[in-house]
């Protein structure tokens, strides 16, 4: 096992030996560092270890540094007199950074000012050193493996750090020469993290946001080091989110709610009218209809069908504001769990009202009082923008944001009722959890922090009337509250032109665009870091724009990173698909709800590449259950005698 020891230096660079050899280099800009009670400009960002290194204190000695001498103490600075003498101490923009040692290779470096100081942000001064043969990764929805010196087309330059359209987890990683280095944003809820490049290569970079247009409070960043790749890293962070009590697993949620039994390994439909896109969401010539009696049977038909053809594990998802208990208790008699869409974040504004379609109003009414009163305000004192909407006139109009506390509010008051008039067993809450925003109205003031404690809190309000709840892509500050997120395998910059628009939309060939081939469906750029923490925990899907069937020649290429990363399909069409689609969610759910089903309640343990290709790809759950993923297009690839055919994959069960 390999020793790992920190060195902050003079500059404020940190330096990490691998037995005694350097092997990361975070280079710290523009810091004085402290010498006693004074805080100096350091230059000796170049020193090696001493001989007389220390491993039992994780960090190197640095007795033969002498600092500048002509710098002076800043005389607002007061370092406590408290500090370990093998910490190091930094002042940087007025923030005082504090470099301490930790055991089991850890060095947490902590970042303090006047909590009323004005900020804007603060662009963190540390920044690993790239080399053209690491490896990145970046939890952006399941994650992400990509090498240094690649450029992936619209991948997102800024990630927020508690939101599930940023970083799914607040962390990034490096795996270098067999090693690897986890730099954990322990404080994110005002983070984010910038992808950069020095000298062509990604550089990540974590920057702090303001806190109501202060710096508010302490911040931190924990730097983990070990052997090994993506599983050790993941397992690292692991510990860090069980510390933070974000791990609850299924085994102990079924205790709470027992349908959680017959979610796990569920594959998820979302069946649609045929008018739902055109004539009652996405036309300017929509009209407020309520589905016919005829509709309704055709979707029973289908769900009939399903059964019948041995789909029997299934999450049934309804989007119809007029869904009533006949059409529930129809499907809930054929074993189906079922959930609702339901949004807490949008309502239109009033002095449009007139100019958007009246199905689109009638949706509104249930958060429609909120506006202008229950709006989330900006700190100009605007109304803040939510998901634009068609109008009449065919042009397209923003909504307004609700607040997160105002969500909440009307959150409590709709749900349960609603529950009770339908019996739907659960809840899929959109938008929710894909960013957190600030709140600067009078009425309801909110800090990000504020507003996820908000958004939490409407998850335990579900959770406490029984509902399976569901969100919009994940994010781990819920990952304790919600049991299953849809788009996590689809991440927002990959999917198709307007998929959040497009339900039901099939591709074929030159309709798919080719951001699918070289991203959404790459396996040498794609990694379950997600599931590494939270397998087990929660249930992830494809995104309804993006599901399992949208381009039925590649439904089998999704099934392989289902059955790879322990999840089932998503399948979002029209009721008249189906006959045209059946073979091929047909085949999907044989390839990937049995699979599922089998690790559901497990923790994956291991994600492995076999192959310098990164095409043979192995994860192993905590049951013994291995699934070996074979994405070679021409050859086959032989695992323990057991033949993965070219674009297969294969179970393997514990002897």
């Amino acid at each position: 096992m390999n020793e790992y020891i920190y060195r902050p230096t003079p500059d404020g660079t940190i330096v990490v030996y691998r037995n005694g050899s350097e092997l990361f280099r975070l280079r710290g800009e523009g810091l004085l560092w402290q010498s006693g009670n004074e805080y100096r400009r350091g230059t000796d960002s170049k020193s090696t270890p001493n001989s007389d290194m220390q491993p039992d204190s994780g960090i190197l000695p640095d007795s033969d540094i002498r600092p500048d001498s002509d710098i002076r103490p800043d005389s607002d600075i007061r370092p406590d007199s408290d500090i370990r003498p093998e910490s190091r101490r930094y002042i940087y923009n007025s923030v005082e950074i504090t470099a301490v040692p930790a055991p089991e290779n850890m060095l947490t470096l902590r970042f303090t000012s006047d909590p009323d100081a004005e900020l804007g942000e603060l662009a963190c001064p540390y920044q690993v050193e790239p080399r053209a043969d690491d490896i990145l990764l970046i939890p952006h929805c399941e994650g992400f493996a990509l090498p240094a010196d690649s450029d992936v087309a619209g991948f997102p330059e800024r990630l927020y750090a508690a939101g599930g359209g940023g970083l799914s987890m607040a962390y990034y990683g490096i795996l270098r020469g067999g090693s690897w280095l986890l730099v954990a944003i322990i404080t994110n809820r005002d983070a984010q993290l910038s992808i950069e490049r020095s000298n062509k290569l990604l550089a990540p970079r974590v920057i702090w946001l303001a806190q109501k247009g202060r710096w508010g409070y302490a911040r931190e960043l924990r730097l983990v080091c070990g052997d090994g790749g993506i599983s050790e890293l993941c397992a690292a962070y692991r510990l860090i989110a069980a510390e933070k009590g974000l791990i609850k697993p299924f085994s102990e949620r079924i205790n709470e709610n027992p349908l959680l039994g017959r979610l796990v390994g569920a594959a998820n439909v979302w069946l649609w009218n045929d008018d739902a896109m055109d004539k009652l969401l996405y036309s300017e010539r929509a009209q407020n209809t309520v589905p016919t009696s005829a509709q309704i049977e055709r979707r029973l038909d289908v769900a009939r069908d399903m059964l019948a053809s041995g789909m029997e594990r299934l999450l049934w998802s309804l989007f119809d504001e007029h869904t009533d208990a006949y059409e529930v208790d129809k499907i809930k008699r054929l074993g189906y769990l079922t959930s609702y869409y339901d949004i807490y974040t949008d309502v239109i504004p009033h002095d449009i009202a007139h100019l958007i379609p009246p199905t689109r109003v009638d949706r509104c009414q249930p958060r429609y009082d909120l506006w202008p009163d229950g709006v989330a305000v900006s700190r100009d004192g605007s109304l803040q923008r939510a998901w634009q909407l068609k109008g009449t006139d065919g042009r397209f109009y923003y909504q307004n944001r609700i607040c997160d506390a105002c969500a909440l509010d009307c959150a409590a008051r709709e749900a349960p009722a609603h529950r009770e008039r339908t019996h739907i067993d659960g809840r899929f809450i959109d938008v929710s959890w894909v960013t957190s925003n600030e709140c600067w109205s009078d009425r309801h003031p909110l800090t990000r922090s504020d507003a996820i404690e908000y958004k939490r809190r409407m998850l335990q309000m579900l959770r406490e009337h029984n509902m399976v709840v569901g969100t919009e892509i994940g994010c781990e500050d819920g990952a304790d509250l919600f049991d299953y997120s849809e788009g996590m395998l689809s991440p927002p910059f990959c999917r198709q032109y307007d998929a959040g628009r497009r339900m039901c939309s099939l591709y074929y060939n030159d309709e798919i665009e080719p951001r699918i081939h070289s991203v959404m469906l790459n396996p040498k750029l794609r990694a379950p870091l997600w599931e590494l923490c939270y397998h087990g925990c929660v249930q992830s899907y494809w995104y309804w724009g993006d599901s399992s069937c949208c381009m039925p020649e590649l439904t089998r290429l999704r099934d392989i990173f289902c059955r790879l990363y322990g999840q089932p399909g998503l399948y979002s069409f029209r009721v008249s698909d189906w006959p045209r689609l059946k073979p091929y969610i047909l085949a999907s759910y044989r390839a990937t709800v049995p699979a599922a089903t089998a690790v559901g309640f497990a923790r994956m343990e291991r994600f492995d590449v076999l192959d310098s290709e990164r095409l043979i790809q192995r994860t192993r759950f905590s049951n013994g259950v291995e699934v070996v993923a074979n994405f070679n297009q021409a050859d086959a690839y032989y695992y323990r005698g057991q033949k993965i055919a070219p674009m297969s994959s294969e179970l393997i069960f514990p002897e």
